[in-house]
């Protein structure tokens, strides 16, 4: 299992996305896995890291690749108050300063993402195990038997 074995080869576990970013750019860890706004904001700040996207080749199942996103809670006092911060949040003049700031990477608008190779996913049932599947992946990151 793909998590035993960077147990087994001596993974460190750190306190998010942006200090696996800051560490492989100061050269602390030779890799590490992590979002590409974080990598953008390393590099932004002189860190010495590349981006590279796992499973590009012909026989790879792609790299998981996100949107950011938005959502109304159900039940919401204030629904029209909520609606104006999502169509706010979807225009084209947010998409573009998150592309700006390197927060998101490709455009929704344009395609997506297609210059890389996008792992399919069934996101419904990714969600349905996810609480589950990050328990068991970290006790495996951590050398423990899942529960």
């Amino acid at each position: 299992m793909f998590n035993t074995k960077l147990h087994d080869n001596g993974i460190n576990l750190v306190g998010g996305n942006a200090v696996v970013a800051e560490e492989v750019g100061k050269g602390t860890f030779s890799l590490g896995l992590t979002d590409t706004d974080d990598i953008s904001d390393a590099q932004s700040n002189g860190g010495q890291l590349t981006m590279v996207f796992p499973d590009q080749g012909p026989q790879g199942d792609g790299t998981l690749a996100l949107c950011t996103s938005v959502a109304m809670v159900k039940g919401t006092q204030h629904r029209e108050a909520a609606q104006k911060l999502i169509d706010f949040m979807v225009s084209r003049q947010v998409e573009q300063k998150l592309l700006d700031m390197k927060f998101a990477r490709w455009s929704v608008r344009a395609g997506g993402c297609d210059s890389i190779k996008a792992m399919k996913v069934d996101y419904k049932a990714a969600a349905a195990v996810a609480r589950r599947a990050e328990r068991e992946g970290l006790a495996l990151l951590e050398g423990r038997k899942p529960e």
